[in-house]
């Protein structure tokens, strides 16, 4: 398949999803739950970091009205291209918030929503990924929360598995492979243990990561706090896993990439200071490694 075809196709794609999955939205937000009543202990909150994606959050709210979600929550972070006064129209239920900040970034709103969100379980969501609208990647989710009760964390875009390079430990020899990925390309697989994993989506046991003292804010304004919060789950005794789900990634342009190049580039450094501050001692060690394995023996042990 050519370039421009390609292009093309994947054009049409997302334009059809955002318009005709925007358009579902009042048929399906009048059978939410949260609707009517309200729920006091919700089952899944699902938690979306906003900023300049106006054209992305009806789609995004529209994929969110499925039963298995009962709590929504909006972090409108200062947006300056009117997403703040859609937001109203969308978000009718009972379990529908919206919560207005001024460019704190991700790290310190969603450690807020953290605190805030009533779920079992906590999906924590970005404005540039639209999820399925079949809502199957959060009732999968749950399926595999109930199934591994010492499971905090479930990402559902890319693992990570960290690593020394040759020479010293340091922060400029550590590294990382990713483990979903083959010939540099995400592939779909079954779920598994990793190391680590990386947004969005990434789904939480709020419980189990409030006990580990929630989402760290050293890593604010942002880079790497989810990494950190996956080390600190394994090393508490918890797990990490990854499975596949068929968002689409990437939409539109905007946020904080655009619009903070030059702050990632002292940031990410920084954070990754941090990390190897904290574990590089086992990951040279191969404490993460070790225990990803014998968690992935326990559940395949004919492997």
């Amino acid at each position: 398949m050519s370039g421009f075809i390609y292009k093309f196709i994947n054009r049409f794609r997302r334009f059809y999803h955002l318009n005709f999955t925007a358009a579902r939205i009042k048929q399906q937000s009048a059978a939410t739950p949260g609707k009517g009543e309200y729920i006091d202990r919700p089952r899944v909150s699902a938690v979306v970091q906003l900023f300049n994606k106006r054209k992305n959050i009806a789609a995004i709210v529209a994929a969110l009205m499925t039963p298995a979600i009962e709590e929504i929550i909006i972090l409108e972070d200062g947006s300056s291209d009117g997403a703040l006064e859609v937001l109203p129209s969308l978000l009718t239920g009972k379990n529908h918030f919206i919560i207005r900040s001024n460019d704190l970034f991700e790290v310190r709103t969603y450690s807020r929503a953290l605190d805030f969100a009533r779920g079992e379980f906590v999906a924590l969501l970005q404005d540039d990924d639209l999820p399925p609208a079949d809502g199957e990647w959060i009732t999968e989710a749950v399926e595999l929360f109930e199934r591994h009760p010492k499971l905090a964390i479930l990402g559902g875009r890319d693992g990570i598995a960290l690593k020394f390079k040759e020479g010293t430990p340091s922060r400029d020899t550590l590294t990382y492979e990713m483990s979903n990925h083959v010939n540099g390309k995400r592939v779909v697989m079954p779920f598994t243990f990793v190391e680590t994993v990386n947004r969005a989506p990434v789904l939480l046991r709020r419980e189990a990561i409030q006990r580990l003292g929630g989402i760290d804010t050293v890593f604010a304004p942002f880079q790497y706090d989810d990494v950190d919060l996956s080390l600190r789950a394994w090393k508490a005794g918890l797990q990490v896993g990854l499975y596949s789900t068929d968002f689409m990634r990437d939409v539109g342009m905007g946020g904080m990439r655009l619009y903070n190049e030059e702050r990632i580039i002292t940031q990410a450094p920084k954070n990754w200071q941090v990390i190897f501050d904290r574990y590089g001692k086992d990951i040279e060690a191969g404490y993460f490694r070790d225990a990803v394995t014998e968690a992935r023996k326990i559940e395949n042990p004919h492997v």
